[in-house]
C-alpha cells in the first residue's frame, strides 16, 4: 500500500473497525495492516477521532450510492429496489463470513453515547440513505406495490431499522438467521414477495 493514500488508509481502517469495532482498533493497528508509520496517519488524519469521523464519511457514501444505483434502476420495480438493497447486503455479509457488520451500526453501539460529533455523522449518514429508500417506496406506494397505510418515511426508518438489529444478532451468530429471518418477516409486512 502507498504510505500517502488516504483512501486505502480509510479502507482499511473500515475493515478492521467493521471486524473488531472502534475500541479493538487501535490507530497502531491501522498502521500495521497499512504498512505505514505513525507520521503518514497524522498527515491525513487530526486523530482516531477525525479518523473516524472520515471513515463514516466514506462508509456512508459509499453506502448511499448503493442504494441510488439501485433506484435508478429502470429495470427493477420499487419492491424488487428494496428487497435487492437487503438481499445485496446479506450476500456480502455472507461472502465474508460474517465477521464483519455495518460500521455505522457498530460505532452507534460502541460510541454515539460517548462521542456527540461521531453519533452527529452516523445519524447524517443513515438519514441519506433512509432518505432514497423513502423514495423508493413511494414509488412503490404510487404504482400500488407497496401498502399505503404508513407514511413512506416511517417504513423506510423500521426497515433499517430493523436490519440494523438482525446485523447485530448476525455479528454474534455468525450467521445469516437473523437476516433471513428480517427479509421473512418484514419484507412481506410491505406486501413483497420474496
Amino acid at each position: 500500500m502507498s504510505k500517502y493514500n488516504r483512501v486505502e488508509i480509510i479502507n482499511k481502517g473500515i475493515e478492521l473497525m467493521r471486524q473488531h469495532g472502534y475500541h479493538g482498533t487501535g490507530v497502531q493497528h491501522i498502521l500495521h495492516a497499512c504498512g505505514i508509520p505513525k507520521g503518514s496517519f497524522y498527515n491525513f488524519f487530526e486523530s482516531k477521532q477525525d479518523f473516524t469521523l472520515q471513515a463514516i464519511e466514506k462508509y456512508g457514501l459509499d453506502n448511499l450510492k448503493a442504494v441510488e444505483d439501485l433506484k435508478a434502476n429502470a429495470n427493477l420495480t420499487a419492491v424488487d429496489k428494496v428487497a435487492r438493497f437487503f438481499s445485496d447486503l446479506e450476500r456480502f455479509y455472507r461472502s465474508k463470513n460474517y465477521e464483519l457488520t455495518c460500521l455505522m451500526s457498530l460505532l452507534s453501539l460502541e460510541l454515539a453515547g460517548e462521542d456527540e460529533l461521531i453519533a452527529e455523522k452516523i445519524e447524517a449518514k443513515f438519514n441519506d440513505i433512509k432518505k432514497v429508500l423513502t423514495q423508493i417506496i413511494k414509488e412503490g406506494q404510487s404504482s400500488g406495490e407497496i401498502r399505503r397505510d404508513f407514511r413512506a418515511a416511517r417504513i423506510s426508518d423500521f426497515l433499517i431499522t430493523s436490519f440494523n438489529g438482525a446485523l447485530i444478532t448476525m455479528k454474534y451468530e455468525r450467521s445469516s438467521r437473523a437476516i433471513k429471518e428480517f427479509q421473512m418477516m418484514c419484507l412481506p409486512f410491505l406486501a413483497i414477495d420474496i
